[in-house]
């Protein structure tokens, strides 16, 4: 596990968006592709205008970029609550990357029918070992992490890759991938932004029990990119 602390939301995404240009060299050069699932929420949005925008936008090959999600709220992608309709519009859209290499959790249907289509994908597209080349999570302020909530055996699934979950608010029918998928991605960074993840913040770090502590443990070397004002909480 390794803490890096940001001066703000802008300053943290910077420092995304660079350690995703240089995995993402790193992976292409080594296997010729890179797979990164994107995370949901507000967060991501910011780090989506960096890599969309100069000088990211040409430091990474997106023709060899594979593009997943950790989680999706079950609507369609032109509803506003969409993960894959945000990525789409600060970022997919901005980079032409091939449509052929982008796979939304998303599909017409029923949740369950969804994830379970979801957990069959992943695990063609990887057959072995491991997962994303990098799979990106925020934190909520009850300290779940993708679309997996505190009280939800979820969050400690250790046989199935995706399933059908519930938020307890907003969009409630969820799909996510688990920690049975999450603790196999090469690298895992966890955005972590504003005052009132201070709270979240420390609990998952401090090994409290709550989701984002699961996954993170589960994986082992998670990365936290955490701007000042999220990590007011944490002993340094």
């Amino acid at each position: 596990m390794s803490i890096r602390i940001f001066q703000d939301l802008d300053d943290l995404s910077l420092g995304a968006a660079e350690f995703f240009t240089m995995l993402s060299k790193e992976c292409i050069a080594a296997k010729g592709k890179f797979s990164v699932a994107l995370g949901g929420g507000n967060t991501p949005r910011r780090l989506h205008e960096c890599l969309a925008d100069v000088p990211y936008v040409h430091y990474v090959d997106w023709s060899k970029v594979h593009v997943y999600w950790g989680d999706e709220r079950f609507v369609p992608p032109d509803d506003p609550a969409s993960n894959e309709g945000m990525a789409r519009e600060t970022l997919l859209s901005k980079v032409g990357i091939d449509p052929a290499n982008v796979f939304p959790m998303y599909r017409p249907g029923s949740a369950d029918e969804a994830a379970a289509a979801y957990d069959q994908l992943l695990r063609e597209h990887f057959p072995g070992d491991h997962t994303f080349d990098l799979v990106i999570l925020g934190l909520g302020e009850d300290c779940h992490t993708a679309s997996l909530f505190p009280g939800d055996d979820a969050a400690l699934e250790s046989s199935a890759w995706a399933l059908h979950t519930h938020s307890p608010a907003g969009v409630v029918d969820r799909i996510t991938t688990t920690p049975a998928c999450l603790k196999r991605s090469r690298e895992m960074v966890f955005l972590v932004s504003g005052a009132e993840k201070a709270g979240p913040a420390d609990a998952a770090l401090s090994g409290k029990p709550c989701p984002a502590g699961y996954v993170a443990k589960a994986h082992g070397a998670a990365r936290w990119f955490v701007d000042r004002a999220a990590a007011a909480n944490l002993k340094q």
